[in-house]
C-alpha cells in the first residue's frame, strides 16, 4: 500500500517573510498554522513533547527529510544531537538518501557538552542556516550531577550521603535559562530551526491540577514558538491469512502553543515503522470524520469529489497513483478553515 506524499514545491512556503516547513503531516501543519503547507517556522524554536514510543524522534527527522527535498535549502546544515542514541531506523528507507547523506550526528552526554557542540556548530560557516535537533533534553546529564553522584557513591556514612543533594534536571533547566538567550538570536538571524525533544514527566505536585509536565522551566516556554505534545492513542493491526500483527501506531499531536495562530488544536495521524508518517491516510480520515466524504458501508468510503469509491487502503493507493495528493491537501485545508471560521467571534476589528 503506497502512502508517499508528493512535495508540493521545490521551495518552502512563506509565513510573514519566513520559511514554513512541512512537518510530514498536513493535519499537524493545519493544527500549528492553519496552513496545509507547513507547521514548523524557520528562525524559531519548536518543542516536541511526548512519552516513549510516541514518535517524537521520527517526527523531528521527518522535518529534516522535508527540508532535504527543497532545492532552496540544499546548503542548510542538518544536525542531530542524538543524546539517547536510540534511533535505529532504516534511515535511508524512511527519510531518503538526500537527508541521510547530509545529516550530521553527535552524541553529547551532558548539557555542557551539548552546549559547546551547538555553539561550535553555529560558529562554523557563520551565518549558515540549518536545522538543529536536540534528542532529547531529558537524556542529558550534567557535570555537577555526575560529580555529586560520584561523591555519593564514595560517601562512607549516611549523614555524608544526605549532604549530597542536587538534580541533573534542575541543573540543566538553570543552564537553559542562559543558553537559550545566547543561541536563539542566532537561530532567528540565520533563519534556522531549533527542535528540542522533551519527555513527558508525571507531575509529583499533589496539589497541582496538571497531571503531566515537561522539563525546561520558564525559559523553554518563553523562547519556543511551537509546543506540540505527542501521545500514543492506539495500535494499528493487520490480519493476513488468519495471522494478526501490529503494523503501526496511531498518535495525536496536541498543539499546546503556537505563536502562528495563538490557538490550541489537535491532529491525529498514523505512524508505520516501515514507512513513517502516513500523511494521505490522515487526510482521508479527516474528510470522512467531517462528512466531506461519506461511508455508505463500514468498509467503503465514497470519495465523491474524486469520483471513486472503495476501501480506505484502495482510496489511499488511488490518490497516490493518480498524483492527487496536492488536490487532496487543498480539499482538507478548505474544510479545516471552514470549521475554524465557524468558531470566530464575528465581531468587527477594534482598531482601524
Amino acid at each position: 500500500m503506497g502512502r508517499t506524499r508528493q512535495p508540493v514545491d521545490e521551495n518552502p512556503a512563506k509565513w510573514g517573510g519566513r520559511q514554513l516547513i512541512h512537518t510530514g503531516s498536513t493535519m499537524l501543519n493545519l493544527a500549528c498554522s492553519d496552513s496545509r503547507l507547513g507547521g514548523a517556522l524557520m528562525g524559531t524554536l519548536m518543542n516536541l513533547v511526548g512519552d516513549r514510543h510516541s514518535g517524537k524522534t521520527l517526527m523531528a527527522l521527518t522535518i529534516a527529510a522535508e527540508m532535504a527535498q527543497l532545492k532552496a535549502m540544499s546548503d542548510y546544515r542538518l544536525k542531530h544531537y542524538n543524546v539517547e542514541d536510540g534511533a535505529f531506523f532504516d534511515m535511508q528507507h524512511l527519510f531518503g538518501q538526500k537527508m541521510v547523506s547530509r545529516l550530521e550526528k553527535d552524541s553529547p552526554k551532558t548539557f555542557d557538552a551539548f552546549a559547546d557542540m551547538m555553539i561550535t556548530d553555529l560558529d562554523k560557516d557563520a551565518g549558515r542556516p540549518g536545522l538543529y535537533i536536540l534528542d532529547s533534553f531529558d537524556a542529558l546529564g550534567s557535570v555537577e550531577a555526575i560529580a555529586k553522584n560520584k561523591k555519593k557513591r564514595e560517601a562512607k556514612s549516611a549523614s555524608a550521603k544526605k549532604n549530597v543533594k542536587g538534580s541533573y534536571q534542575l541543573e540543566n533547566t538553570r543552564k537553559l535559562t542562559t543558553f537559550l538567550p545566547e543561541v536563539m538570536p542566532r537561530i532567528e538571524e540565520t533563519g534556522s530551526l531549533f527542535i528540542i525533544i522533551s519527555q513527558i514527566r508525571e507531575n509529583l505536585d499533589a496539589f497541582s491540577p496538571v497531571k503531566y509536565r515537561r522539563n525546561g522551566g520558564r525559559a523553554l516556554g518563553h523562547w519556543e514558538t511551537t509546543e506540540v505534545w505527542v501521545t500514543f492513542t492506539g495500535h494499528i493491526n493487520k490480519t493476513v491469512k488468519g495471522i494478526s500483527r501490529q503494523v503501526g501506531s496511531r498518535v495525536r499531536g496536541k498543539v499546546k502553543k503556537t505563536r502562528l495562530t495563538g490557538k490550541s488544536r489537535e491532529a491525529d495521524f498514523d505512524i508505520f515503522p516501515d514507512y513513517g508518517i502516513d500523511d494521505i491516510g490522515s487526510m482521508v480520515d479527516f474528510l470522512v470524520e467531517t462528512k466531506v466524504w461519506s461511508k455508505p458501508t463500514e468498509q467503503t468510503i465514497d470519495a465523491v469529489s474524486f469520483k471513486f469509491k472503495g476501501k480506505r487502503d484502495t482510496i489511499i493507493a488511488k490518490i497516490e497513483e493518480e498524483k492527487r495528493v496536492e488536490e487532496l491537501s487543498v480539499l482538507v485545508e478548505t474544510k479545516w478553515n471552514q470549521i475554524e471560521d465557524s468558531f470566530k467571534s464575528g465581531r468587527a476589528p477594534r482598531f482601524s
